[in-house]
């Protein structure tokens, strides 16, 4: 699932990549033709890595130098056996740019959020009900001052806010203690519009909705 502009070459060409380094865990993605930085994948340790841009980032929170989070990805799948690993080596590295990877651990039941910027970082952890999640956008209270205001009805807070109500207890589409695979795939295709009420054309590829984006 990658939430780009509709590129055809890209939807009827998936790849998935595996990778056997001899210094290394052997780990896949999954992309397309000429796609050399993996933007999701997993490694045989069992841990997992989305990457998910921050479109609105303020300008002192970037820079030209250092490294690309895509660089981070690949990385991580390939030296990383724990959430925790994974953790101190983006903690440690030269940012470039506004991000935030979504790391899970599999083998012993954790994951996190990493919201991050040239200067800046905050770990979301799961929460009480064992779930996290994120958009394009960054939710810890110390990262809010690290990127521009969005309107009310933006694309990331929309399926942000959509999220949580697939995810949260006592709301009426509530999946949680029961997502499996298919639910999962529901969820990306989901076209309901939080902030009109409305429910979106599929093929309207307008970004206000999970499955628009």
């Amino acid at each position: 699932n990658l939430d780009w502009w509709e590129v055809e070459y890209i939807e009827t060409n998936p790849v998935i990549f595996v990778r056997e380094p001899s210094d290394g865990i052997p780990w896949m993605a999954v992309g397309f033709p000429a796609n050399m930085s993996p933007y999701t994948g997993m490694n045989l340790s069992g841990i997992a890595v989305s990457s998910n841009e921050v479109n609105a980032p303020l300008e002192g929170e970037v820079k030209r130098e250092g490294r690309s989070h895509v660089q981070m990805v690949r990385e991580v799948l390939r030296s990383c056996h724990t959430l925790e690993e994974a953790e101190a080596f983006l903690r440690a590295q030269d940012h470039a740019s506004a991000e935030t990877l979504v790391v899970s651990d599999g083998p012993q039941q954790k994951a996190a959020a990493f919201e991050m910027t040239a200067v800046s970082f905050a770990a979301r952890y799961l929460n009480d009900d064992d779930v996290v999640w994120a958009t394009n956008h960054f939710v810890d209270p110390s990262m809010e001052a690290t990127q521009e205001p969005q309107d009310p009805g933006t694309s990331s807070h929309n399926r942000y806010a959509r999220l949580a109500q697939f995810l949260s207890p006592g709301e009426t589409d509530s999946v949680l203690g029961s997502l499996d695979v298919a639910g999962g795939i529901a969820i990306l295709r989901d076209t309901y519009n939080v902030y009109t009420g409305l429910t979106e054309d599929p093929m309207d590829l307008n970004g206000a909705t999970l499955g628009a984006n």
